[in-house]
């Protein structure tokens, strides 16, 4: 009869040691990319006041440019700070 293996303590089911780099691995990628996204866009919103104090045609061109680029980047920074701060329940 075969022996039964032996019992060398609690064994966490759940988050076994192996995938503990895993998730902080896939932690650090939702942070980079958080921070990513806000560079991003205090990059927009900095060009966009530059182009205020060049020049009137350029306000225009910069409205433009805003009504396009920023809510685009609002949805995504909104996704990656809820996708962000939704995993850390």
């Amino acid at each position: 009869m075969p022996e039964a293996p032996q019992d060398d303590g609690p064994v966490d089911h759940l988050n076994p040691p192996e995938q503990r780099p895993v998730e902080q691995q896939r932690e650090d990628a939702r942070l980079a990319f958080t921070i990513v996204m806000l560079l991003l866009f205090g990059v927009q919103l900095l060009l966009g006041g530059i182009a205020v104090f060049v020049g009137p045609e350029s306000w225009n061109n910069a409205q433009d440019y805003l009504r396009v680029t920023l809510p685009a980047t609002l949805g995504l920074l909104g996704s990656a700070i809820g996708f962000y701060f939704g995993s850390q329940r």
